[in-house]
């Protein structure tokens, strides 16, 4: 029974230890400790603050898109990538979808060499696609009680758009 107080105990401490630890893994502490404590965060998806806690949350990232064809009657459809979720539900995959967004949206090369060829693949159609990064910054906790919904919170910012011609070998 001691032995199992002991353990228990043990395992207590080193939860903790992680739970503290890994949001300020770039801290010296974390910088030196962060190997015997890893492996078992990352089976729980706690050394990745963003899946943690944030007392300002991070803006979402995401982008809206029109596919061009070039066709003289054509109205091109303003499409979300990740693809807008429906309600509050947490999903995983869409929320690294939507913080890998921040990978294109922040740096115009990346986004029109690896983002534009995927859409245009995708698309065999298109031409080429006009591209604007949006954000939505949410307001600080304490100004919560200000909004009747969650939605409310969001502040849109609207980046620059920027066409795209579809790489050759991306189409078709």
């Amino acid at each position: 029974m001691k032995a199992l107080k002991i353990g228990l105990s043990v395992f207590l401490v080193y939860h903790l230890i992680t739970v503290l630890l890994l949001p300020v893994a770039s801290s010296l502490a974390g910088r030196r400790l962060a190997r015997y404590f890893i492996p078992y965060a990352n089976t729980l998806g706690f050394n990745t603050t963003w899946q943690f806690f944030s007392p300002a949350p991070s803006p979402m990232f995401y982008l809206e898109y029109e596919l061009e064809t070039g066709a003289d009657d054509e109205v091109p459809e303003t499409k979300t990538y990740p693809p807008a979720r429906k309600g509050h539900t947490w999903d995983e995959g869409w929320s690294r979808r939507l913080f890998g967004m921040r990978f294109f949206a922040l740096n115009e090369e990346r986004l029109e060499n690896y983002f534009v060829p995927f859409l245009c693949r995708e698309n065999p159609t298109a031409k080429s696609v006009v591209i604007q990064a949006v954000f939505e910054k949410i307001e600080d906790v304490e100004r919560v009680g200000e909004y009747a919904e969650f939605k409310d919170m969001a502040e849109r910012i609207d980046l620059p758009r920027r066409r795209y011609a579809c790489p050759e070998g991306a189409r078709g």
